[in-house]
C-alpha cells in the first residue's frame, strides 16, 4: 500500500498532502497490531507475555474489510457518476456518494467485519461518523488539489477514495470498533 503513496508523492510533488498522508499512514499502519512484524507476542512492563496478533483472525478480518470496501467503492463511485450524469455538482455528488457508501460500510463493518454487535450502536455510529467525516475531508482536499492540477476528474476521485479507504479502515479498527481491554 505504501507503494501507492510513494508514486503519488513523486507524481504530484506540488501537493504536500501526499507526503503527510504517507508518513501518517506508515506510522499508524506499523503500530496497528494487524501488521505487527515478527513476533506474535509482546511483553508488557511486568514481563508477562500478551498476544497482540492472531494472524489468521486478522487476515480474515482484513479480507472481509477489503470486500466491504470494494462494495463501498462501487456504491460510492456509481452514485457519484450517476449524479454527475444528472448534472449535479462535483462537491454535492462527492458528498452524496460517500454518504451512500458510509451507510453500507457501517452496517457491514459492525455486523460482519469487526463483529461489534454487543457494543453501543449509537456510540459506534457517532465514532463512525466522526471518522468518516475526517477521512472524507482529507479525501475531498486531495480531490480538489488534484483537480486544480488538471488531473482527470475520475482519476482524482479514485485516488481520493484510496486515501479515504485506508484512513477509514485504520480509524474504525483502532477507534470505532476497538475491542475493550480485558483485565487480567
Amino acid at each position: 500500500m505504501s507503494f501507492i503513496y510513494t508514486i503519488a508523492t513523486f507524481a504530484f510533488p506540488s501537493i504536500p498532502s501526499f507526503a503527510f498522508i504517507r508518513v501518517s499512514y506508515s506510522y499508524i499502519w506499523e503500530k496497528s497490531s494487524i501488521f505487527a512484524k515478527g513476533k506474535n507476542e509482546s511483553t508488557n512492563s511486568q514481563n508477562k507475555s500478551i498476544p497482540i496478533v492472531n494472524k489468521k483472525t486478522e487476515t480474515v478480518q482484513f479480507i472481509k474489510y477489503a470486500s466491504v470496501g470494494v462494495s463501498n467503492t462501487v456504491i460510492t463511485f456509481l452514485t457519484f457518476t450517476l449524479l454527475r450524469a444528472l448534472g449535479v455538482g462535483e462537491d454535492v455528488s462527492n458528498a452524496l456518494g460517500y454518504i451512500a457508501g458510509m451507510l453500507n460500510s457501517f452496517c457491514w463493518n459492525r455486523q460482519w467485519v469487526f463483529k461489534s454487535k454487543d457494543g453501543n450502536g449509537f456510540t459506534q455510529a457517532a465514532w463512525f461518523l466522526v471518522g468518516a467525516g475526517i477521512c472524507w475531508l482529507i479525501q475531498w482536499i486531495i480531490f480538489r488539489l488534484l483537480l486544480s492540477q488538471d488531473i482527470n476528474e475520475s482519476i482524482a476521485y479514485l485516488l481520493g477514495m484510496v486515501v479515504y479507504t485506508i484512513l477509514n479502515y485504520l480509524f474504525n479498527k483502532l477507534i470505532t470498533f476497538r475491542k475493550p481491554k480485558t483485565k487480567e
